[in-house]
């Protein structure tokens, strides 16, 4: 199985001290992040944040096409 050196992203990993981990402990973690993301996506409020962003950025709310 191939391993994974995590020098360079050393910051992602909370706090582990080793240099190296197997791909098996990588994708689990990738697969838990994904999850803990996929639950945050699920309570934005789309229509919310659609208006937050018009309001911000002083958009034009008639210039805006839904659909094309």
């Amino acid at each position: 199985m191939a391993s994974v050196d995590a020098r360079a992203g050393r910051e992602v990993w909370d706090g582990e001290k080793r240099d190296v981990f197997e791909w098996k402990a990588v994708s689990r973690e990738l697969v838990r992040r994904r999850e803990g993301i996929q639950e945050r996506v699920e309570k934005v409020d789309i229509v919310a944040a659609k208006e937050g962003v018009i309001k911000r950025f002083h958009i034009d709310k008639r210039v805006i096409v839904d659909n094309v």
